[in-house]
């Protein structure tokens, strides 16, 4: 059994992390049944908000149980912070 099949028939979820923040990537990785998303490289706080955005337009029924996680991974992003 492949593991997106185990997945779906465990009371697992299903976290992924796209090599971008992309909104039509992120959208696909949510429509195939991710539980959430862990976007790397986030820079700026507008860049997190509309992360957060694509996910509340994207899954407007599900939205809050998706998990949206975003990486601050460098000193402009830290510096970048409100």
């Amino acid at each position: 059994m492949n593991k997106s099949k185990w997945i779906e028939r465990s009371c697992a979820q299903s976290i992924v992390r796209p090599e971008t923040d992309a909104s039509h990537l992120l959208a696909r990785y949510l429509d195939a049944g991710a539980g959430g998303i862990i976007v790397p490289h986030v820079e700026t706080a507008a860049a997190a908000r509309q992360i957060v955005e694509t996910v509340r337009y994207t899954r407007p029924k599900d939205r809050d149980e998706k998990v949206v996680v975003v990486m601050i991974e460098s000193l402009t992003a830290i510096g970048n912070l409100p």
